[in-house]
């Protein structure tokens, strides 16, 4: 078989796009996550992003940066919540240990709608885990 430009072009272009969609569904997001949200459009679910919201600077985000450095990236959250720290071995509930911080990024674009969450939460200050979900509710 002989090797044409043409055919190479092809070769690479294709192997791009597969490399594309494979980081948007393995990487970026789960697959449930995106079969969820195919689902969720039929019924006109939808999600609002804050100003300037970006995913790649979001997945920049890490845990152990202050919140001043998330704002630097992020700017201002879309709106701000908190959630309690359990103690030492307990799981996260509420009403359990100390407030803390947790930024939200997005919400349900209807009253009750599922949505993509984007969220960092921080404990003591500092960025504990960042939140990366589709949220049904």
């Amino acid at each position: 078989m002989r090797v044409t430009v043409r055919r190479m072009m092809f070769t690479v272009a294709t192997a791009g796009i597969m490399l594309a969609v494979g980081k948007f569904v393995f990487i970026d997001n789960r697959p449930i996550d995106l079969l969820l949200a195919s689902l969720s459009v039929v019924d006109g679910d939808y999600t609002v992003y804050g100003g300037g919201f970006s995913e790649s600077r979001f997945r920049s985000v890490r845990v152990g940066m202050s919140e001043r450095q998330v704002e630097n990236i992020m700017g201002p959250p879309l709106w701000r919540g908190q959630w309690m720290a359990p103690a030492v071995g307990l799981p996260i509930t509420p009403g359990e240990g100390e407030l803390n911080d947790l930024w939200h990024y997005t919400r349900a674009g209807k009253a009750s709608g599922n949505y993509w969450r984007r969220e960092v939460w921080f404990q003591d200050g500092v960025v504990y885990k960042t939140e990366k979900t589709y949220y049904v509710d």
